[in-house]
């Protein structure tokens, strides 16, 4: 699925997308990060990934990405809240994530999810838009809430 995501994001990006940029497998194991999938009839319609920064506290959430014929549906937020819940599980308290001014649909999501515009955290060659969101603590016998 990364190859289909990446495709996509050099057909849209002036000037293409280096894979160099992905998220490395090892960045979204164990307590580092989480890879979530959305499968339709066994085919891959959505994804993302939520990996833990330098910064204490603070995780991100990288190449979130529905499928053109899955969109509008609701799935890129429900894959949001998912990797919300991910960091969440492990320990985190702070998203963060940026997108690309030829991405309006994803500022619109971040946005309507409860993401602030902020500051650029980083460097990022693809990013036009920053956003940061306060994640909710655990609950009661780790539930969040």
């Amino acid at each position: 699925m990364p190859g289909r995501v990446r495709q996509e994001l050099e057909g849209r990006f002036p000037g293409g997308f280096d894979r160099q940029a992905l998220v490395t497998p090892a960045e979204t194991r164990g307590k580092r990060g989480a890879f979530v999938a959305a499968v339709e009839r066994d085919e891959p319609v959505g994804c993302g990934v939520v990996r833990t920064m330098a910064s204490a506290g603070v995780a991100e959430i990288r190449h979130l990405w529905v499928a053109p014929a899955a969109r509008r549906l609701g799935l890129a937020r429900r894959l949001l809240a998912e990797l919300e819940r991910q960091a969440v599980a492990r320990g985190l308290t702070t998203v963060r994530l940026s997108t690309h001014e030829v991405l309006p649909e994803a500022v619109r999501t971040y946005q309507n999810s409860g993401y602030r515009e902020v500051a650029p955290y980083d460097d990022n060659p693809y990013a036009y838009h920053w956003f940061e969101k306060r994640l909710p603590g655990p609950g009661p016998r780790g539930q969040t809430g």
